[in-house]
C-alpha cells in the first residue's frame, strides 16, 4: 500500500478525496477541520497537525534554559490548538531549524526531549520532532542529538520528522530524497536503529545542490503531472515501502498558497488512482444466474472500495432495464443488500438493491 498522503494548507476538497481513498497519513497546517472525519476513516490514517509558529532559532537561544523554552513554546503556540482539536493525533514541534554548531544541536536536542515529554505526558498525543529541512543537518551534528533519540526510543510514542526533496538532477535523487536512510544508519550505530520516521514534506524541488537550484515541480517538469509522478513520486513511494520504519510521507502541497508547489489537479488525480486499496474478496452470486437487470431509473456505478461511510468515485451510470453480469458480491455483515461487481477486473460496483435476477 502507498505511503504517500496529502500535506494540506488551509482547505482542499481534492486532498480530502485523496485521504478518503486510503492515504495513510495527512498533515494539516493551520486548519484542522478535516481531522474529525479523518479520525473516523476505517483505514485509520495518521493525522498530523502543525501550527505555523514564529521562528525558533536554537543558535540564538543557546544561553537560555532549553527546558523552560520548550515549556514556553508549547504553552504559547500549541496548547490551545491541541485542546481544541482532539482528533489530531500527532503534533509537530519547530519547523526546519538550521543548526551548524554542535553546541546549538546539544541545546536543541534537550529542547526537543522536553517538548516530546510534554506532548506525551500532558496531552496524550504523539510528538513529531526534528522536521529538518531537506539535506539538513550536516551528519556530524547527529553526535549531539542523543537526548532527542533517547526520548523516541524510550517512549515509543514520539516520531522523528524530516523533509525530503529532490529534482531531476541525479545528484539529488536518491541522495536527498532518501536522506532518511543515511540518518537511520547513523542512528543505528548510535544504538537507536529503525526509530519511527514521518517525512512531513516531500516532492520535487531544485534544492540548493540541484541543477537548476531552487525551482518547484511545475518549473522543473513544465507542469507535466505524469512526468513528475513518474520520475519522483512513484519511485519514491516504491522505495518507502521497503523502509518499514517510515510510517508515511506527505507530499507538499495541497490547498491554499505555494502555487509553484501546489499539486492539485492532475498530480493528485494520479496519487488518488494509485492510492486506492484493492477490493476485498468477493463471493459468487448466491443464485444460479449471474445475469441481472437494472430496476432503478438510474443506477450509479462506483469505483471500489466502499470504505465505511465514504462514497467512492462515480465512474458511470446505468439506465433502467440494462442487463449486467454480476461477477461477485461484497456484503459486509451490517449491509442489507451488498455490492455487486460488474466487471472482471473488480473495479466497477453497483448497489445490489437496484438489480433483479433474470
Amino acid at each position: 500500500m502507498t505511503k504517500l498522503g496529502p500535506h494540506i494548507l488551509g482547505n482542499s476538497s481534492q486532498a480530502a478525496q485523496w485521504l478518503r481513498a486510503g492515504a495513510p497519513v495527512v498533515k494539516l497546517v493551520g486548519n484542522f477541520g478535516l481531522a474529525p472525519e479523518a479520525a473516523t476513516l476505517p483505514h485509520r490514517p495518521i493525522v498530523i497537525g502543525r501550527f505555523v509558529e514564529t521562528f525558533l532559532d536554537p543558535n540564538r537561544l543557546i544561553h537560555n534554559d532549553p527546558i523552560a523554552e520548550a515549556r514556553a513554546y508549547v504553552a504559547n503556540f500549541l496548547d490551545t490548538h491541541i485542546r481544541l482539536n482532539p482528533a489530531v493525533q500527532a503534533w509537530e514541534g519547530p519547523n526546519e531549524c538550521i543548526i551548524t554548531d554542535l553546541s546549538a544541536m546539544r541545546w536543541y536536542a534537550l529542547f526537543l526531549r522536553e517538548f516530546a515529554r510534554i506532548i506525551i505526558e500532558s496531552y496524550k498525543k504523539v510528538p513529531v520532532i526534528g522536521n529538518w529541512s531537506v539535506g539538513n543537518p550536516d551528519y556530524p551534528m547527529w553526535a549531539e542529538y542523543r537526548p532527542a533519540l533517547e526520548m523516541v526510543g524510550r517512549y515509543g510514542g514520539a516520531i522523528l520528522g524530516r523533509h525530503n526533496y529532490a529534482g531531476p538532477d541525479q545528484t539529488t535523487w536518491p541522495f536527498l530524497l532518501l536522506r532518511h536512510r543515511e540518518d537511520n544508519r547513523i542512528f543505528s550505530e548510535m544504538g537507536f536503529p529503525n526509530l519511527p520516521v514521518l517525512i512531513t514534506e516531500c516532492g520535487a524541488d531544485g534544492v540548493p545542490f540541484g541543477n537548476p537550484p531552487g525551482r518547484a515541480w511545475k518549473e522543473l517538469y513544465g507542469s507535466d503531472a505524469h512526468l513528475y509522478y513518474g520520475e519522483i513520486l512513484a519511485p519514491f513511494d516504491a522505495e518507502l515501502r521497503r523502509d518499514a520504519y517510515v510510517l508515511g510521507a506527505t507530499v507538499f502541497t495541497s490547498g491554499d498558497g505555494w502555487e509553484r508547489h501546489n499539486i492539485e489537479g492532475a498530480v493528485t488525480d494520479l496519487l488518488i488512482a494509485n492510492t486506492r486499496p484493492s477490493a476485498p474478496p468477493i463471493e459468487p452470486p448466491p443464485d444460479d444466474s449471474d445475469t441481472h437487470v437494472v430496476i432503478a431509473s438510474l443506477l450509479n456505478v462506483r469505483m471500489f472500495p466502499w470504505v465505511g461511510n465514504v462514497t467512492p468515485p462515480l465512474v458511470g451510470q446505468l439506465g433502467n432495464g440494462v442487463s449486467v453480469r454480476v461477477f461477485g458480491i461484497y456484503k459486509p455483515a451490517n449491509a442489507l443488500h451488498g455490492w455487486g461487481c460488474i466487471d472482471a477486473a473488480g473495479n466497477r460496483w453497483v448497489n445490489m438493491r437496484y438489480l433483479a435476477q433474470v
